[in-house]
């Protein structure tokens, strides 16, 4: 983790302003997960997870301009949205959660 290529002893540091970011081998952390009895029960990148939340939550929300923004750089598939993806992994679980609403069958998109 870094703050402006300063590592950090905690990713609670400099929350909002420090890089988090980390390249994952999701079908690597997936095959693993399923070794251990869990499967992948959501992939998906940020734009479609994001927008699955904002919709269930926020149907019809006013936003002001710098939150427009903010929603737009982070959803924007040209921007952040396709960047960053979210894997949800787990044992004897259903449940369609909201950020996965509009994803693929993560199986099929993780190649496993």
């Amino acid at each position: 983790m870094r703050a402006k290529q300063k590592k950090l002893s905690s990713s609670f540091e400099q929350i909002g302003l420090a890089d988090i970011s980390a390249h994952v081998k999701w079908t690597g952390l997936a095959e693993a997960a399923q070794s251990s009895g869990a499967k992948p029960l959501g992939f998906t990148d940020q734009h479609h997870f994001l927008t699955g939340i904002v919709s269930k939550f926020f149907p019809g929300a006013e936003f002001n301009f710098s939150e427009k923004r903010a929603l737009q750089t982070l959803l924007h598939p040209e921007m952040l949205g396709r960047n960053f993806q979210v894997l949800l992994l787990g044992k004897d679980f259903s449940e369609k959660l909201s950020g996965f609403q509009f994803a693929r069958d993560a199986v099929t998109e993780l190649g496993i």
